[in-house]
């Protein structure tokens, strides 16, 4: 267990510094973001518009990191936070002991600690394999359990934890107002483009052009 313990450290230090930069970025967003976009300008046109993208969001993550700055609201957001975390394990462990499993609290997070591990690499299906593989490692490899009877543990933890939760994570994505056509508008040009090949100035769109009443037209620098 004592690379278990140095892990755990490790990831204790970098969720600090996380957390450590949110509260440095809340006040400096404004900055960081027009630094970005200066930087994003001298790119070409598909990383300029990925960019935009990126910057939105992280004008988003400035607001949403308002709750930093009003106790209420903060207290409210650690409320809700080890209430969901609390309900996570609770699911854990109520799956890996409907297998016969004898897991108590510490040993159902110790368990979802691997799960989360798993979960970290960035795989299609919400950590498809990873999740399965690092979950049943921590099952057989420290807490005796079979190997198969780990893998068909794991197999059902993950339809129940994430499969539950795609629906309201996909509603919430969608009432967060952070949906396609929002990152679509993040990242169209704000104004003409210099083309420069020919010094054209390439102006926006013609159904921009329409719906601004106005008549779509090139103009040559």
């Amino acid at each position: 267990y004592a690379r278990i313990r140095e892990a755990g450290l490790i990831l204790l230090v970098g969720a600090l510094v996380g957390v450590a930069s949110l509260v440095w970025f809340r006040p400096h967003a404004g900055a960081v973001t027009r630094w970005l976009n200066d930087r994003l300008a001298k790119l070409p046109g598909v990383v300029n518009r990925a960019g935009r993208a990126v910057t939105g969001l992280f004008e988003q993550l400035a607001r949403t990191l308002g709750v930093l700055t009003d106790a209420r609201e903060l207290l409210v957001t650690v409320g809700w936070t080890v209430a969901l975390w609390a309900a996570i394990t609770l699911a854990n462990m109520l799956v890996l002991r409907a297998f016969g499993f004898p897991l108590g609290v510490s040993e159902t997070v110790f368990v979802l600690g691997w799960s989360l591990v798993g979960s970290l690499v960035p795989t299609p299906g919400g950590g498809a394999g990873t999740y399965h593989a690092a979950t049943a490692y921590g099952l057989t490899a420290y807490l005796g359990v079979a190997e198969s009877e780990a893998k068909a543990a794991t197999i059902v933890l993950h339809l129940v934890v994430f499969g539950s939760s795609l629906f309201f994570g996909v509603y919430y994505f969608l009432r967060s107002g952070v949906g396609f056509a929002r990152l679509r508008e993040l990242s169209a040009p704000a104004g003409p483009v210099k083309n420069g090949s020919n010094d054209e100035i390439v102006m926006p769109a013609e159904g921009e052009k329409r719906a601004a009443g106005e008549t779509p037209r090139t103009a040559s620098a």
